[in-house]
């Protein structure tokens, strides 16, 4: 379906270049006055902006730092989570090495005692 609707959108485009029904100077015309009148307005807005800026900066720095503020909290509660569960599986790699260690000393044991017997 797209490539039916890209094929007719081809042949109108090819046939109105053909009659000629929109002209390039017409779309170049529309683009410059369009360009001009955002020219016109960032000239008339331009002062506005440079009084208005120093007076809205404040605002928007506190109100940015209010909506922030709880992901902050978040961010930082969740570091302490990940440096408390980084120590928790620090203790329990020792206490794993500690479990392997006592039973290989138990398996000495073992082998030793059953050395003795035989």
């Amino acid at each position: 379906m797209i490539r039916e609707t890209a094929a007719d959108f081809e042949t109108v485009l090819a046939a109105r270049i053909k009659t000629k029904s929109f002209s390039s100077r017409k779309i170049l015309a529309s683009t410059s006055k369009k360009n001009i009148f955002k020219k016109i307005l960032k000239n008339i807005g331009r002062p506005f902006y440079k009084i208005i800026k120093p007076i809205l900066r404040p605002f928007a720095l506190r109100i940015r730092q209010f909506l922030f503020q709880g992901i902050h909290q978040q961010q930082h509660m969740l570091q302490e989570q990940a440096n408390q569960l980084e120590a928790l599986m620090q203790e329990l790699r020792i206490q794993q090495s500690i479990q392997q260690n006592t039973l290989l000393t138990i398996k000495q044991l073992f082998i030793n005692k059953r050395n003795e017997i035989v």
